[in-house]
């Protein structure tokens, strides 16, 4: 059963500048395009259907820092938002630094996803009320390019073809777009995205807004503390 948002406050539901109207969830007399996105609490390998309830009767999938205040994160990019989320932001700038990339937290303050599938097999598999399964539509993707990113990020000295794997948002991904059934819609064989349409729209969303976004870079090391002692020879 998920949650009935209309039951709540509307200071609850609504944050408090403006957001775009919210796609409709894909249906099936539709031709719509849609993609795929599979949230496990903890990254477990198995369901945990406590942890899933929790989260989808407190507002969604969050971001770490939201957490305690779900309905605080708004599930469409406000119409008055410029540039990248600050989230996105930050992730990408960790991600393109070489010195950094690799290190722990790139994610951690972004709300995370795979992105079709996962080693268990396809995120349509397992659509039941024990996981978080979402059907979204591409147009919730359009309008949001600049608060999301396919994980790990395409960079300028990816080969040909490159796709991510994981989504990651400072968003809430609508409930309405959960689902509990692994019916196929019609014609899903042409309506559903794979990972390097998903990446494609983000990567050149992002760079039309900012082309330097995904540029592989190397920061200069930091400087050594004032005690340390180089010897110049």
């Amino acid at each position: 059963m998920l949650p009935n948002l209309s039951a709540l406050p509307t200071s609850a539901r609504c944050p408090q500048w403006p957001e775009a109207p919210t796609p409709p969830p894909p249906g099936d007399n539709g031709d719509d395009r849609y993609f795929y996105l599979w949230h496990r609490p903890r990254d477990a390998s198995f369901p945990q259907p406590e942890l899933v309830n929790r989260i989808a009767f407190s507002g969604g999938v969050v971001p770490e820092y939201a957490k305690d205040n779900p309905m605080s994160v708004p599930q469409m990019r406000p119409l008055d938002a410029e540039s990248f989320a600050d989230g996105i932001d930050a992730f990408l700038k960790h991600d393109m630094d070489m010195r950094t990339r690799l290190t722990h937290g790139s994610v951690g303050s972004l709300a995370w996803f795979y992105m079709n599938r996962r080693s268990e097999g396809t995120a349509l598999e397992y659509a039941n009320e024990h996981e978080l399964v979402f059907r979204v539509p591409r147009e919730w993707l359009v309008h949001n390019a600049l608060s999301c990113s396919e994980q790990p990020p395409r960079d300028d000295h990816s080969p040909p073809g490159y796709a991510g794997s994981r989504f990651v948002t400072a968003l809430r991904v609508p409930l309405e777009y959960r689902i509990l059934s692994t019916t196929p819609l019609r014609n899903e064989e042409n309506r559903a995205m794979g990972f390097l349409e998903v990446t494609d729209l983000l990567y050149g969303a992002h760079i039309e807004e900012d082309p330097t976004s995904r540029m592989r870079y190397e920061s200069p090391p930091p400087p050594l503390p004032p005690w340390v002692f180089v010897n110049p020879f």
